[in-house]
């Protein structure tokens, strides 16, 4: 098996489901913060595809290691109870946001993106009473990590329009009912992709690393401002 079409095997991949998290933490972490309640040794002596910290029979030595943190049986938590364990799970809370795009700080740790402050990480957060938030960057660069500037929980808004400008005002991207999936049918049609066809635009409408000026009109008269960093 392949869940994320890789070419490494799951038993030899170390993220399996190819979503930024490690399996390490998606298949350990009982108390629901992001970080792995077990680590890894770093080493597989008999070659199993299992790491030694969670692997009770040695196939080397051919006897069984009860020193090891768990043992090779160990339960391995599904999140969301949709009967994907969360280690093969693309969106383990089951929230309609990819586990993937969760990292709302862009810093590589999935652990410390928090908008609720209710202790759980946005990939593992059940919580249906959503707030909006805007993020601060993202990077279009079509490695497919936050590739789309995603407003979170804009879904209450579905005739929101983003408005993106430059820093002497000029209009760059204008568009209605962003982040509305049901209206556009499609990612790349419903976000923000960091290009403009504006006259204001050179290199094929690439828009070049930097700091823009967003007004979010969100539904019953209400404005989001601010900036969005756009980087490579």
């Amino acid at each position: 098996v392949d869940t994320d079409g890789d070419g490494e095997p799951d038993y030899l991949d170390l993220d399996a489901d190819g979503d930024n998290v490690p399996d390490y933490i998606e298949g350990h972490d009982a108390n629901v913060d992001g970080i792995a309640d077990i680590l890894p040794f770093g080493q597989d002596r008999d070659g199993d595809g299992l790491d030694d910290a969670y692997d009770s029979f040695d196939m080397v030595f051919g006897y069984l290691d009860t020193n090891n943190a768990i043992g090779s049986n160990a339960p391995l938590q599904d999140f969301d109870f949709d009967l994907i364990r969360d280690w093969r799970d693309i969106d383990d809370d089951n929230d309609g946001y990819l586990t993937i795009d969760e990292d709302t700080n862009y810093d590589g740790d999935y652990s410390n993106d928090d908008i609720d402050l209710d202790g759980h990480p946005e990939y593992l957060d059940l919580n249906n009473e959503c707030e909006l938030f805007v993020p601060e960057g993202f990077s279009p660069d079509g490695n497919g990590i936050n590739d789309y500037f995603k407003v979170f929980c804009i879904e209450g808004n579905p005739n929101a329009v983003m408005n993106i400008f430059d820093r002497d005002g000029h209009l760059l991207y204008r568009h209605d009912h962003y982040g509305n999936l049901e209206y556009w049918g499609s990612e790349d049609l419903a976000w923000w992709d960091g290009t403009s066809e504006s006259r204001w635009v050179r290199n094929q409408g690439l828009l070049p690393p930097g700091n823009y000026i967003y007004v979010l009109e969100l539904d019953g008269g209400r404005e989001e401002r601010g900036t969005v960093m756009i980087s490579y």
